[in-house]
């Protein structure tokens, strides 16, 4: 399914013929071919991944010389978004495999790989002649002025990039910034890669309470997260599993300490403040003060109710007090004490909201062909490929009048050493190629599902990165450089959240949950109960975001001196959780997305309030509407970022909401 062509016009430029000849030779060659996807042997997947890494080095080589060889023009943006389309396609696939799949060959080749096609990139980040070539039509008002309202804003975006990598540094600077990268790179992997491995305890040394409950692995006894024991009724037991895999390893330490200061040189050396200065420089608020101020009002607002709400658990406890060893709820108590709340009832009504993979695939297939008109058809086994392991689905998206639109990888099941965070990855986005063609984008969706029995928390992680695939797979941009995903992140969360929100409408609820005992529609009472248990302990999740956005901006705004990552956890935690600080924890070690975003975990929470004014104002009557569906469709999903999210938003809603709407939105009962 991949495609390795340039997707130039072909009489753009003059080439040498060499260049010629070797591009069409290009355009001929699929990466399914080659068996990147299409093999079970582990050596020509790898094989396949060096050819196409070779190919699309050298194809960027290609347009490269296209770029420096001709005048400034529209043609020039165009070139930059070819360039990006090749090495993203190659980059952004192995950067897929790398994580999920199986054989350790494989990931080690993709791996390679990627740290191949990082250096290229990196050199073309500070590449002179590139960046020349850019400003020289920027800079040129009697051409620039000329382009279209879109092709300035690429231009813009692209030369934006050249500077935050320190274009306009000394030679030592420049080479000082690719080192800055490399050094980011390895770390976050390092981090990530770490942050999701279990906890390996030598035998000697697990207590025995808790060594009876654990695996074997041979000399050590295996905790593969907190959570394994979070429903253990003797809390001694959840206390212990909690406090020995959050404890602060010092190599996790190290990878996050080393992560987190080589981003704070390179934001530095390349004029901002700090590293959540460069990265909030494209979000709508712009300012981290600004992102800060939002998250503190909001947890003004909200620290009252969280607090209420652990008051409700610490009351439950009290009754279980024959089973525990203290009334106050600590952090090992939320999942058990919450279990409690919401199903002490269940013996006498018992409906637990448990949801079979298949039949919630059956219900977004329902929503989506509702809302856009679009199909999910799962490809039979004869004319999937065979991906990356047996559990991994292809779904078709078919429009009823468009066709089909692009593909879906569903890689939803756990399996040992599979990375667990829920993910999506873009391995091939959307473009236009000319008169009605179009790039035809290829996205993977990871979860860490253990069962195909899902509980609402994993139908509601299902949603959300379904809503990222739609949102890839609905675009229509010019430029693949920014198609779906490919936009801010505060407003890239924002389709997601809103895709979430639907599992509260009870129309919804009822075409993905059956009656467990005959696999029948279940009554409206108990949708409604289902329903009701999705808002407990709202407060008290909110107040937990809350926490992790602070600590994420605050990390990423530059530790003062004397702090450390432990340090800035413990005084966030004291000032933004409702649950006493547990010393000697690091909880943060295992919150991968301090990799993955690096200063804007916040447009979670940013992204849901705004999102949730959608769903009030648009979707909130009648979730299945096609009208509303299709504005939604033409007005946002389909933008990307091609446009301003203030204005995307403003387009659909009729109005630009303020901090102050979206904390009241996000905040109301």
């Amino acid at each position: 399914f991949l495609k390795t062509s340039c997707m130039i016009r072909s009489n753009l430029f003059r080439l040498p013929t060499y260049y010629v000849a070797h591009r069409r030779q290009c355009l001929k060659t699929k990466a399914s071919d080659l068996g990147i996807l299409a093999t079970e042997k582990m050596a020509d997947i790898v094989h396949g991944l060096e050819f196409h890494t070779k190919r699309a080095l050298e194809e960027s080589d290609i347009l490269i010389y296209e770029i420096l060889s001709s005048e400034p023009s529209e043609r020039t943006v165009l070139a930059f978004d070819d360039l990006s389309n090749v090495l993203c396609q190659v980059a952004d696939l192995a950067a897929c495999l790398r994580i999920l799949h199986p054989n350790q060959q494989v990931q080690e080749g993709a791996g390679k790989c990627c740290a191949q096609l990082q250096t290229f990139t990196d050199s073309l980040n500070v590449h002179k002649g590139l960046y020349n070539a850019l400003n020289g039509l920027i800079s040129r008002a009697e051409v620039f002025n000329k382009l279209d309202d879109l092709t300035r804003r690429m231009a813009g975006a692209f030369l934006h990039d050249f500077k935050i990598n320190g274009i306009h540094l000394s030679n030592n600077g420049r080479a000082k910034t690719i080192e800055l990268h490399k050094t980011i790179s390895e770390s976050g992997h390092i981090f990530m890669s770490g942050a999701s491995s279990p906890v390996y305890l030598p035998i000697r040394d697990c207590p025995g309470q808790l060594s009876a409950r654990l695996p074997t692995i041979e000399s050590y006894k295996v905790l593969y997260s907190e959570v394994d024991l979070s429903n253990d009724p003797d809390e001694a037991i959840r206390r212990l599993a909690y406090t020995l895999y959050n404890a602060p390893h010092s190599s996790l330490m190290e990878s996050l300490e080393t992560l987190i200061r080589s981003r704070h040189s390179l934001a530095r050396m390349v004029g901002y403040t700090s590293y959540a200065h460069l990265q909030g420089s494209t979000t709508m608020l712009k300012d981290p003060y600004k992102v800060l101020q939002f998250l503190e009002e909001l947890s003004l607002l909200n620290m009252p109710k969280a607090v209420a709400h652990v008051r409700k658990l610490a009351n439950i406890k009290q009754t279980l007090s024959q089973e525990v060893q203290s009334t106050s709820v600590y952090p090992w108590d939320i999942g058990y004490l919450t279990r409690k709340a919401v199903f002490e009832d269940d013996h006498t009504n018992p409906v637990c909201p448990r949801f079979l993979l298949d039949t919630c695939m059956d219900g977004l297939n329902q929503l989506f062909h509702s809302l856009f008109g679009v199909t999910l058809q799962e490809e039979t086994a004869a004319s999937a490929d065979n991906l990356w392991h047996q559990d991994v689905k292809k779904i078709k998206v078919i429009h009823d009048r468009e066709g089909t639109l692009g593909y879906i990888l569903c890689d939803l099941q756990d399996r040992p050493g599979k990375m667990i965070e829920n993910c999506h990855f873009t391995l091939r986005g959307g473009k236009a190629l000319g008169g009605e063609e179009y790039q035809k984008p290829v996205i993977a969706v990871s979860c860490g599902f253990s069962s195909t029995s899902l509980s609402l928390s994993e139908v509601s992680s299902l949603f959300h990165e379904m809503g990222h695939a739609l949102h890839s797979i609905l675009g229509r941009t010019l430029y693949q450089h920014v198609t779906g995903t490919r936009c801010s992140l505060d407003f890239a969360e924002i389709p997601s959240s809103l895709n979430e929100l639907f599992l509260t409408h009870p129309k919804v609820l009822a075409t993905i949950v059956r009656n467990p005992s005959n696999g029948l529609a279940i009554s409206d009472n108990d949708i409604h109960r289902i329903i009701m248990r999705q808002k407990f302990g709202t407060s008290y999740n909110l107040q937990f975001q809350i926490l992790l956005s602070v600590f994420d901006l605050k990390l990423h705004l530059g530790l003062k001196s004397g702090a450390t990552p432990l340090t800035l956890w413990e005084e966030v935690s004291k000032q933004h959780s409702p649950l006493p600080f547990v010393p000697n924890t690091a909880w943060f070690l295992h919150f991968g997305h301090l990799n993955m975003y690096g200063g804007l975990y916040f447009s979670y929470i940013w992204a849901q309030a705004v999102a949730k004014i959608m769903w009030e104002k648009c979707f909130q009557n009648e979730p299945f509407s096609r009208e509303m569906g299709h504005q939604y469709r033409l007005k946002v999903l389909a933008c990307g970022g091609e446009k301003p999210s203030g204005e995307l938003i403003r387009n659909f809603l009729g109005f630009e909401p303020s901090i102050k709407d979206l904390v009241e939105v996000i905040t109301e009962s």
